[in-house]
């Protein structure tokens, strides 16, 4: 939900915004786009967007509603057994309504994200002759819970027998063995590739019709997921009512997403320099030759792609949103070229050293210039004061957080 707001916004929402819809004083790209003359449409199965009113800010919308789908009745004496303990699993009753949902698809184009690329895919041809256009395509695989095609799941680990964990707890589950933990990232790969395959159906579409030449295409997402690195499951520590009970550190699996770019005239490479979410909003209003509105923050890519600059900022900040508490537990994370500079959160990672030693310069250097950005992406000071002593200890009285 954070991200999207980012991305359609231009702007570094977490330090004002919960999730929710996009604040009202906010001009979300759409908007934009569509009062500059520009068609738009929205194809979307990710709740965050499919609840959140997102389509009110674009010319034509397909929605597909995760969960909230009516399904046929099951066949009279149809008992779902859950594939794995119920302690092993987030949510153990939408585990069972994914397998309901299983039970219903006859092929893999009844899948959320191959709906989604078929309903991009119809919008694509409806317009072909028809320009300019903006296209936002919104799936939520592969997120957990992870149900692919039994046919990708077979590339990663054939022939497992075990106990199928495919919706994991957000916790240390100690209980995981290796083979189940193997069969886990199995199922996270063999999601991830059947979305590459539905978006490889979208570029073909973009191919078949001529497009290739004339449109921008730009990929990325919101974060990764922890599969047992530094000893975490999910992205942040829920008890069995779902309740956040521990902040995880963004460590770079999480923190470090893709962002594939091809636009029409640009040699293709790779690029290291820092973006941000903010930054895919004001790249395609260049793009497309729309005025940026007003408090927009990001930077437009297109220099980057271009070789025209090497950098539009020498940081990236990740966060969780600052009003999920007010005892600054939520974990921010600040890239620079000198390393990652980790702040709150309650989880300690065995695995991390303290790189600065009996030297506190360096941390004061790095809490410094993490306070500096929180003022420079227009964080209320309010939340910035909460955050400037380095070692600071949240209100709550059973967590110890650890500065690393």
């Amino acid at each position: 939900g954070p991200n999207r707001q980012d991305v359609h916004t231009g702007r570094f929402t977490f330090p004002y915004q919960r999730w929710s819809q996009i604040a009202p004083e906010d001009v979300s790209l759409g908007t934009a786009l569509g009062e500059s003359g520009v068609r738009t449409f929205l194809s979307a199965d990710t709740p965050a967007i499919v609840h959140a009113g997102y389509a009110d800010h674009f010319d034509d919308a397909r929605l597909f509603r995760h969960w909230d789908e009516q399904l046929p009745p099951d066949p009279p004496g149809q008992r779902y057994e859950l594939p794995a303990a119920p302690d092993k699993l987030r949510r153990p009753e939408r585990v069972l309504k994914e397998m309901a949902h299983n039970a219903q698809r006859r092929s893999e184009s009844d899948w959320y994200c191959a709906r989604t690329a078929r309903a991009a895919a119809d919008f694509l041809e409806s317009r072909r002759d028809a320009s300019p256009f903006f296209l936002c395509t919104d799936t939520f695989d592969p997120h957990e819970p992870w149900f692919p095609p039994p046919w990708y799941v077979n590339r990663y680990d054939p022939g497992f027998t075990g106990e199928r964990i495919i919706e994991p707890a957000y916790e240390p589950v100690e209980t995981m063995d290796a083979a189940e933990l193997r069969h886990m990232r199995a199922l996270y790969a063999a999601t991830v590739t059947m979305v590459d395959t539905w978006i490889g159906y979208l570029m073909w579409t973009v191919e078949r019709l001529h497009l290739r030449d004339s449109t921008a295409v730009m990929v990325t997402t919101d974060h990764g997921f922890y599969l047992w690195e530094h000893s975490l499951v999910g992205k942040v520590h829920l008890d069995r009512e779902d309740r956040i009970i521990g902040r995880y550190p963004l460590h770079e699996e999480m923190t470090h997403i893709p962002l594939i770019a091809r636009i029409p005239g640009v040699t293709p490479g790779r690029c290291g320099a820092f973006t941000q979410p903010p930054d895919i909003m004001p790249t395609i209003l260049e793009l497309t030759g729309v005025a940026q509105p007003a408090g927009v923050q990001g930077e437009s890519l297109l220099p980057l792609f271009r070789g025209e600059k090497e950098a539009v900022r020498d940081w990236a900040i990740t966060s969780y949103t600052f009003l999920q508490d007010d005892d600054c537990r939520a974990p921010s994370a600040l890239t620079t070229s000198d390393g990652i500079y980790l702040y709150g959160g309650d989880e300690h990672d065995p695995l991390l050293s303290d790189v600065a030693g009996a030297d506190a310069s360096p941390i004061a250097e790095m809490h410094e210039r993490y306070l500096r950005v929180l003022e420079e992406i227009g964080c209320p000071p309010g939340r910035i004061d909460g955050r400037r002593d380095p070692v600071r200890r949240p209100e709550s009285a059973n967590v110890v957080p650890k500065l690393l």
